[in-house]
């Protein structure tokens, strides 16, 4: 009787491990789905082109504050 306990035991790890394993791929699948998708309808929007062009002002602004500030303390010393 102690061998089918063993093989018992052993069995039932395996399965709990398989079960976790394909648990996290399923999650993780849905994870990555969602996150295409999002990125897609955000392509997808109409006002995505004048959205992206503010970022890039945005982005621009802000290195080129960082810039001067960086040689207004250069300059100063």
């Amino acid at each position: 009787m102690a061998e089918f306990q063993v093989a018992d035991v052993s069995l039932r790890r395996l399965n709990v491990a398989v079960t976790i394993i394909a648990c996290a791929a399923v999650v993780g699948l849905g994870y990555w789905y969602e996150r295409a998708h999002r990125r897609w309808a955000k392509q997808q929007h109409p006002l995505a082109a004048p959205r992206a062009r503010l970022e890039r002002a945005r982005t621009t602004y802000r290195d080129r504050r960082a810039l001067v500030t960086e040689l207004a303390r250069g300059i100063r010393g």
